[in-house]
């Protein structure tokens, strides 16, 4: 797969696909196989370049979560130049991180295909590329209020554990009806794989592990861990530790549907990110001469860039995307996957398979493969 056309040199967007395969066992039992076929030579693209060369470029590479993209990309050329750690960009740049992060997240909860959104809420939404923070949240409240929520954001938040359940159970609403879908067709599970810690608690040595790593083995990049072992990351994770979700987590296990929940208290909370009173979305530390790092907050989840510069030009770039962290091969999907119900009618298999698939969000295409034996 070519992402520079080689007679134009052209810059096309990152594609790839993630393979799933799965099937029964000589022994009767499950096998589950992951495969990601998302290219690598993107990080050789920005090799050579300078600074702003490498964020226009990261901007045409990358057509989901743009603005995520290219702010981690600033921040880890920043850092890696010595000219500053940032803890968090505002104005403008905050604005547009939220933007880009509100519209992720209505897009999955209201059915749309990856890249775009349901109508209802791209016509609400359409001005917020030009309006400030105050607007975005007023437009946002009036999508929450009627497609998404049926009701005000501040009443729905007002709810318990028990208060969620039978709003869903109501079926008043697109994001209603998948919570309530997804409650019945997902049987509870509560996989080993770890939960990504949220941007906030990360520390130098955090980033600068992933770093080392990152930069001895680009393969790395493909499959991260975090202490050894895969993670999972997201609205989850970074909501983790919010009781009525642990309610939910205990009783319903760490499914599709505890990850639709967690987008959704995100979203209605969005008004005290704007005020500044949310987790910050990007973060940076410089390591070394030459080599800095940076990690973005995205709908789906972490997302890092990893930068070496020599006399002020990329040297070695690295980027590690969420979908690498929730589709890693022996990650929090192959886990799920290999734990539900066995055996089971093909077509329910295929249902829950695309439910689980659905609660992670890749950010590219994806397809199933079945067999009938390893």
């Amino acid at each position: 797969m070519s992402l520079a056309d080689q007679r134009t040199g052209v810059l096309h967007p990152v594609e790839g696909r993630i393979g799933i395969g799965l099937g029964p066992t000589a022994e009767g039992r499950r096998w589950v196989r992951l495969t990601n076929e998302r290219p690598l030579a993107v990080q050789g693209l920005l090799t050579g370049c300078t600074a702003q060369e490498a964020v226009a470029r990261v901007g045409l590479l990358f057509s989901l979560c743009r603005q995520a993209q290219r702010a981690a990309c600033a921040a880890a050329l920043q850092a890696a130049a010595g000219r500053s750690e940032r803890s968090d960009p505002g104005g403008p740049v905050r604005r547009q991180l939220l933007t880009e992060l509100a519209r992720e997240h209505l897009r999955l909860l209201l059915g749309a295909p990856a890249g775009r959104m349901a109508s209802g809420a791209a016509q609400a939404l359409r001005p917020l590329a030009a309006e400030g923070a105050v607007d975005l949240w007023r437009a946002l409240r009036d999508v929450l209020s009627g497609l998404v929520l049926g009701e005000p954001p501040q009443i729905w938040l007002a709810r318990d554990a028990q208060g969620w359940l039978d709003w869903c159970r109501q079926r008043h609403t697109a994001p209603a009806r998948l919570l309530d879908h997804l409650l019945d067709i997902v049987p509870p599970d509560h996989p080993h794989t770890g939960l990504l810690p949220n941007l906030a608690s990360w520390r130098r040595e955090h980033a600068a592990a992933i770093a080392v790593r990152c930069l001895a083995d680009a393969r790395f990049c493909r499959q991260p861990e975090w202490a050894g072992a895969p993670a999972e990351t997201g609205a989850l994770a970074r909501w983790l530790g919010e009781a009525r979700l642990q309610n939910w987590l205990d009783r319903f296990g760490r499914g599709p549907a505890v990850r639709v929940l967690a987008r959704l208290l995100e979203l209605a909370s969005l008004a005290e990110w704007l005020a500044g009173e949310g987790p910050p979305l990007v973060r940076a530390w410089t390591l070394d001469e030459g080599t800095g790092v940076a990690a973005a907050e995205t709908a789906r989840g972490l997302l890092l860039h990893v930068v070496r510069l020599r006399a002020g030009r990329v040297r070695d770039y690295r980027i590690i995307a969420p979908t690498e962290w929730n589709f890693h091969p022996r990650g929090v999907l192959w886990e799920q996957l290999l734990n539900l119900p066995w055996p089971v009618p093909p077509d329910r298999l295929h249902a829950q398979t695309q439910a689980l698939v659905a609660g992670l969000d890749p950010c590219v295409d994806w397809y199933i493969e079945s067999a009938h034996h390893a």
